[in-house]
């Protein structure tokens, strides 16, 4: 009995940690080629101008970000990506409506 609880608790712990690594910077360098080879880099981000398209701004950063947030509000569309940068914190955010970027936000890019 005792064995049958210990082997099941190891297997949680085997599962949990290979859904974690699935999950983790591997996915995300996956979902965002840009965080392969370093990330974008803060001369990327200044590049990026308000109304440029969100195929302008993938091709400036070197690949697709991750969408992060969508909404559809009275035929207005805002979706939300994200790209990482080099270092664990660094990323940047930029936020298209209707395919025209209007912000962006970045954290430690170098």
């Amino acid at each position: 009995m005792v064995f049958t609880i210990l082997g099941g608790i190891v297997l949680v712990v085997v599962i949990t940690v290979a859904d974690y690594k699935t999950d983790g910077a591997v996915g995300r360098a996956i979902d965002n080629p840009s965080s392969i080879g370093g990330g974008v880099t803060l001369s990327q981000y200044s590049q990026l101008g308000d109304g440029m398209s969100y195929q302008d701004a993938v091709r400036v950063l070197g690949g697709p970000g991750t969408e992060i947030s969508r909404s559809d509000l009275a035929g207005t569309v805002t979706v939300m990506y994200q790209w990482d940068g080099a270092g664990m914190v660094a990323n940047m955010n930029a936020m298209f409506q209707n395919d025209r970027l209007v912000t962006k936000a970045q954290f430690g890019l170098r």
